[in-house]
């Protein structure tokens, strides 16, 4: 779950700094969990916390 929440945000990372010119930053991404745990329940089952690790080490990436 934890690799596939990776993915999905480098994904969204690639696709916006292709777009403007910016990539996202941790802080967006991790204001934007609460809408993707209504989006993808399965992300409710793992703490919040764990989540949030995901997107730091993406960041230091």
């Amino acid at each position: 779950m934890c690799r596939h929440l990776y993915n999905w945000n480098l994904q969204e990372r690639v696709a916006a700094y292709e777009t403007s010119g910016q990539s996202l930053s941790y802080r967006q991404q991790q204001n934007a969990l609460p809408a993707l745990k209504l989006e993808k329940p399965w992300f409710k089952s793992v703490y919040s916390q764990v989540l949030q690790d995901v997107l730091k080490r993406l960041d230091g990436a």
